[in-house]
């Protein structure tokens, strides 16, 4: 049972990650909120930590965070093959709506949610006193908080921007 348990939790979170990643292929603006909790290390899947630290690179050099670009920097690297070849990079976005079905700024909510999910899987798996884990998850859900009031005192600030006045 508990290695059915293991198969289960790693597909879920391969498809989690791949959905985290596909996301901010759709949107570079996304890795913005990804810093604030993630780094390379982060990542439970093998294979995502050389794409995201990849992505990272991209990112800080101001270039386009793309499939295109990640292929062409994982074959300079060297780490094409062992993430399993360009086909894989294409696939990580398969999976992420093209269109928003709810507004930008729950989608960037949700978004960091994610985030703040990944990192306490990521710290559970570094072997953390449960107490640090707690203490890290209290400090990141106080974030998305604070990005969630950001948000709405945005709104407020903008309202014809916003569609609250017509």
């Amino acid at each position: 049972m508990q290695q059915q348990d293991e198969a289960e939790f790693y597909k879920s979170t391969q498809k989690n990650e791949k959905a985290f990643i596909g996301a901010i292929l759709l949107d570079n603006t996304l890795m913005d909120y990804a810093l604030e909790h993630l780094d390379s290390n982060s990542f439970v899947i093998g294979k995502h930590r050389p794409i995201f630290a990849t992505m990272i690179e991209l990112y800080r050099r101001h270039d386009i965070i793309s499939p295109e670009y990640i292929i062409k920097e994982l074959r300079v690297h060297g780490d094409l093959a062992e993430i399993g070849g360009e086909g894989y990079i294409y696939s990580l976005n398969e999976n992420v709506p093209r269109a928003l079905t709810m507004d930008q700024d729950d989608y960037i909510e949700r978004f960091a949610i994610m985030a703040v999910s990944m990192s306490m899987i990521a710290a559970a798996f570094s072997e953390m006193q449960l107490t640090d884990i707690f203490n890290l998850f209290s400090g990141k859900l106080g974030r998305v908080r604070e990005l969630r009031a950001d948000i709405a005192k945005k709104k407020l600030q903008n309202p014809k921007d916003n569609g609250l006045i017509n």
